[in-house]
């Protein structure tokens, strides 16, 4: 595991472990100015240019039905200035199946197609990349995530620098025609709502201590109160949010190392609109990995247009998924569970 000098970490369940945790990546944000001359969070991209880069990289994309938006992403994928990746496309029960699709592309980069024959969610998607991938580096992408030219370069860089960070990425939403037809448009990270965040009552209330602090506000930067998530760790809470929240699935990037020592994605512990996510950035920050910013990993992602279960059910759901996450925890950090790829498959 990661073998942060000051972590701090002692032995305990993985919530004693995150309220002991500093997330202050100062000292590697420094070094990395050092050795390149540009900022970690970041970077130049005349310097991502310059430099000579051998960090393999696999994006993994889970897909579920993403008929519509998958090409977009594949097609942003072969804009990427960095070439020295692959792409391993899981799908995760689509009917029809995403092969067509994928076949149909016009790439010049090998994409690899596994197929979970029947759907088992994102997370067991996500474990069958983890087991396809041959890069050093893995960069998860959502199904309708289009990234910017300069991302796997910048990510390659970074990665090529360090082993014990965990890299978040952001988002705009915007209509389905700009994010698939208008080139010419670029994310803006004031969109996200990490940058921004506005109060949602107990939709937002997941963190690590059942009952956070009162917020006072009805509007935060978290990016910018938390220092870029430097001052994030130890379990502090800024209005409704901490740091196991400031992980996101749709944009991440890590060590393949790092994800196998850990086990992956937990696959069963939550269902129906869950907090996996949580599950996730919680297991990474109990094992001594730094949660950082990427401020130039910002995408365009198409506003959905509603989901087919009633905001009451969502909040049932939530909430029960909430109530596991809690329990998890109160457990020790173990790898999760891995399943043979055969069983997923």
């Amino acid at each position: 595991m990661s073998q942060r000098p000051d972590s701090g970490r002692q032995a305990g369940c993985i919530r004693d472990l995150i309220l002991a945790t500093t997330n202050d990546y100062g000292s590697i944000a420094s070094a990395f100015r050092s050795s390149f001359g540009t900022s970690l969070i970041d970077p130049s991209l005349d310097e991502i240019a310059a430099a000579d880069l051998r960090e393999t990289v696999t994006v993994v994309i889970p897909s579920f039905d993403g008929q519509r938006t998958l090409p977009v992403v594949l097609a942003a994928l072969e804009r990427q200035r960095y070439r020295n990746f692959e792409v391993v496309v899981v799908d995760d029960g689509s009917d029809p199946p995403l092969r067509a699709a994928v076949d149909a592309a016009d790439t010049s980069f090998a994409i690899e197609y596994r197929r979970i024959a029947r759907s088992r969610g994102t997370s067991a998607a996500r474990n069958v990349g983890i087991d396809c991938a041959s890069g050093d580096t893995l960069v998860f992408l959502d199904d309708d995530i289009r990234v910017e030219p300069t991302v796997l370069g910048s990510i390659a860089l970074r990665m090529s620098f360090t082993a014990d960070c965990l890299f978040v990425g952001f988002r705009e939403n915007v209509l389905f025609d700009r994010f698939a037809f208008d080139w010419d448009a670029h994310a803006s990270i004031e969109r996200d709502w990490r940058c921004h965040a506005r109060d949602r009552g107990t939709y937002s209330c997941f963190t690590t201590r059942r009952v956070p602090p009162p917020a006072t506000r009805r509007s935060y930067r978290l990016l910018e109160e938390s220092d870029w998530f430097r001052s994030f760790g130890c379990g502090r809470v800024i209005g409704y949010w901490d740091l196991p929240q400031m992980v996101v699935g749709h944009s991440l990037a890590a060590k393949r190392s790092a994800l196998t020592e850990l086990g992956g994605f937990d696959e069963d512990r939550v269902t129906g609109w869950g907090t996996d996510d949580l599950i996730f950035g919680a297991r990474m920050i109990a094992a001594g990995y730094y949660v950082v910013p990427a401020l130039d990993f910002v995408s365009l992602h198409p506003a959905h247009e509603g989901r087919k279960v009633t905001r009451a059910q969502q909040m049932v759901e939530l909430q029960a998924n909430y109530e596991r996450y809690l329990d998890y925890l109160a457990e020790p950090l173990e790898p999760a569970p891995e399943p043979a790829i055969a069983a997923r498959a």
